[in-house]
């Protein structure tokens, strides 16, 4: 979706990896880096959410910043701090998830997740008119030239590139509750 969408979702999704595998996380020795749960986390974002993203903010990166500024004008400099900042967002409340984990303080990352998820619903429900149409900042300031969403490339790129997304979100955080399932049964 859009850079703020992104870094929301980079919140919600690692946050939610970390509360898969916090059993794991409380018994581990190891620090929360390193684990395998955080490698998994970071194959996950290095494989499919930052090229995903990437790919987003370079051939659409004025619809990827909701056309808030001028985004092409400083492209590379801007596609490479909004990378920086869903890495950043990623690794930061794994971080937190590891914190609460071993604290005892779930209902943190908890309401950190619920956080983020109606900060994407706010963005998505009032951003939707600069979601739906995609062009460049010129045609978006002098509404001229803006396509539908459904008659370019980028709505079959986020289609295939979300169920992409989902399908390793979901193995992982399947893998990790069964994981930490059968740890809880077997420490019984």
């Amino acid at each position: 979706m859009t850079a703020p969408i992104d870094v929301l979702l980079s919140v919600v999704l690692s946050g939610s990896v970390a509360l898969a595998c916090r059993g794991q996380l409380r018994q581990t020795p190891h620090a929360w880096y390193a684990t395998r749960y955080f490698a998994a986390l970071g194959a996950f974002d290095l494989m499919l959410f930052l090229p995903a993203a990437a790919y987003r903010y370079v051939f659409h990166i004025d619809w990827a910043f909701m056309y808030l500024f001028d985004a092409s004008r400083y492209a590379a400099g801007t596609v490479a701090l909004a990378v920086l900042a869903i890495a950043a967002a990623s690794v930061g409340t794994f971080w937190l998830g590891d914190h609460c984990s071993r604290s005892g303080r779930i209902w943190l990352l908890l309401a950190v997740l619920g956080a983020a998820a109606v900060g994407i619903a706010v963005i998505a429900t009032l951003g939707a008119p600069r979601i739906h149409l995609v062009g460049t900042h010129s045609q978006w300031v002098g509404s001229f030239g803006l396509l539908p969403m459904a008659r370019t490339e980028l709505l079959l790129a986020i289609v295939v590139m979300g169920l992409c997304m989902l399908v390793g979100w979901s193995y992982i955080v399947v893998q990790f509750v069964k994981e930490g399932v059968a740890l809880a049964r077997a420490s019984r």
